[in-house]
């Protein structure tokens, strides 16, 4: 006689970031609010002020955690300055600073901050900055 036993895993997948929703395509003056919404696979926890790099002709700001924690959307913003320009559309760097900060799945586990796939499909070319 023979028994067979089997073993079977299952492997869920990372938490990560399944899309990106940018502020209208427009331009954005001095003191004019930029928001961002990261949607992610699942609910996620925030703890502290994680950060999005965004990159203006200008130079590099970070659009800060506003609100989501416990839901699957995370809203970060930024506050245009003087100073700030960008005349071609920002940029967003490849990944979640966290810094000054944390996103971590409700069971406590590491999610995945990676922008990327998320930005494939976002046209950030009319997203345009005056701050000055």
């Amino acid at each position: 006689m023979f028994v067979l036993a089997f073993t079977s895993q299952v492997f869920a997948e990372q938490n990560s970031i399944r899309n990106i929703y940018t502020p209208q395509n427009q331009m954005y003056f001095y003191n004019d609010v930029m928001s961002f919404s990261l949607v992610f696979d699942q609910d996620v926890v925030v703890s502290g002020q994680p950060t999005m790099t965004l990159n203006l002709d200008s130079g590099r700001v970070e659009a800060e955690y506003s609100s989501g924690s416990g839901t699957k959307t995370i809203t970060l913003k930024y506050q245009i300055e003087a100073g700030d320009f960008d005349h071609d559309g920002i940029n967003i760097l490849s990944q979640v600073n966290t810094s000054w900060g944390d996103i971590k799945s409700l069971d406590g586990s590491s999610v995945d901050l990676n922008l990327t796939p998320a930005l494939r499909n976002v046209n950030l070319k009319s997203i345009l900055v005056r701050g000055y």
